[in-house]
């Protein structure tokens, strides 16, 4: 294992749920990275399976704690008001890092004042153990002027200077999805954002999983009202028109997701009469022949 002693303590962050049956595999992980050193605070979110237990069983430096149950987002402050390194690196707690995650996406972080968030790539791996990227291209999910952040950007692979959250403030409980997309927004309005272009992190699919959790309405509620706090927040930062098509883009997704052909149609378009891009075109055309 790497020596890092003179480098910044690292706080890992772990909010969990009920995590029982992936948690030990997520801590683990942290524990094996090569960069050192670091603590990991797991926050056990009211759970009522063995998570606490699992997480205790490892002692130093993993450290435990527990609230009543107020979502993902409460528990990831927990940690961060509770934790004593410069730098945050956020893990959910049945994802998994590669060894040298934090030695990559840390550097940046301490060679430069102005980085405020870095993250690396991440792949999706399916209940099968079949893997693929996490995040679409970019050129079929951006617009120049939109809101947002890179396409392949995931909470386990972001790691913050610890000031952000001081400066940007935390995450967002009141949304019930998309807080992390809302602070890495909120985070790259005021600091520099760098991608480390390697598949570091490894996401994991499952029913049980908060990512299945919301319906489309949802989704695309929350997607808008991060969009309108963006455009309120600064209006000078990002051009509407462009902002607008992609969130409409993005909600035609959600549509889809949800097997909604014909809601995702009207996305899709209203979204291309703003922006005209061959992807909204395309996937507009598409959700008509797609079925549910």
């Amino acid at each position: 294992m790497t020596d890092q002693s003179s480098g910044p303590l690292v706080s890992v962050v772990i909010p969990a749920y009920n995590a029982e049956a992936f948690l030990r595999r997520a801590i683990q992980s942290a524990l094996d990275q090569t960069w050192r050193p670091l603590e990991i605070i797991v926050v056990d979110d009211g759970s009522t399976d063995c998570t606490r237990a699992r997480a205790a069983a490892f002692g130093d430096p993993v450290r435990v704690l527990y609230q009543e149950n107020k979502g993902q987002p409460a528990a990831t402050n927990r940690a961060i008001w509770e934790s004593a390194g410069n730098i945050i690196a956020l893990l959910d707690a049945d994802d998994e890092w590669l060894p040298d995650r934090l030695k990559k996406t840390v550097r940046p972080l301490i060679d430069n004042a102005k980085v405020g968030l870095t993250y690396c790539r991440s792949a999706m791996v399916s209940e099968d153990g079949s893997e693929g990227l996490l995040g679409r291209r970019d050129e079929e999910y951006r617009v120049s002027g939109g809101i947002y952040p890179p396409p392949r950007i995931s909470v386990p692979a972001s790691t913050f200077r610890r000031e952000v959250f001081d400066t940007c403030g935390f995450f967002e409980e009141s949304l019930p999805c998309f807080n992390d997309f809302d602070m890495f927004l909120r985070a790259a309005e005021k600091y520099e954002v760098r991608e480390i272009p390697e598949t570091l992190v490894k996401v994991h699919a499952h029913g049980s999983s908060q990512r299945h959790r919301y319906d489309a309405d949802v989704r695309i509620n929350a997607r808008l009202k991060v969009m309108a706090r963006a455009l309120a927040r600064r209006p000078d930062l990002y051009d509407r028109d462009a902002a607008l098509a992609g969130t409409l883009f993005a909600c035609g997704i959600h549509a889809l997701d949800g097997g909604r052909q014909s809601q995702a149609f009207r996305y899709f378009m209203a979204s291309w009469f703003l922006v005209p891009r061959w992807a909204a075109l395309r996937f507009g055309l598409g959700s008509l022949f797609r079925r549910a």
